[in-house]
């Protein structure tokens, strides 16, 4: 997986992140899907992504420990992450 090896990278480079969630969804790879939302979520600053989502902090980290969440917590991250980092 890509993302063990640069995770960090692929934050800064929105173009190739929503293209690599773009792919694990038309592909129906929901492992990939995850692991790139839990790894995007463990790099970034979880107040400051809370502050600027709208979506509570322990909603964040329940996003990361577990599979278990609303999609419209999802997007409000999602638009997030790819707008401000």
């Amino acid at each position: 997986m890509f993302l063990d090896r640069r995770s960090e990278a692929f934050l800064k480079d929105r173009e190739k992140f929503i293209i690599w969630m773009a792919q694990s969804l038309y592909y129906g790879d929901n492992e990939e899907f995850y692991e790139l939302l839990k790894t995007s979520l463990k790099l970034v600053n979880k107040n400051e992504l809370a502050t600027k989502s709208g979506v509570p902090i322990a909603t964040i980290y329940r996003m990361i420990n577990s599979k278990n969440f609303k999609i419209e917590s999802l997007f409000k991250i999602l638009k997030a992450i790819s707008t401000h980092y």
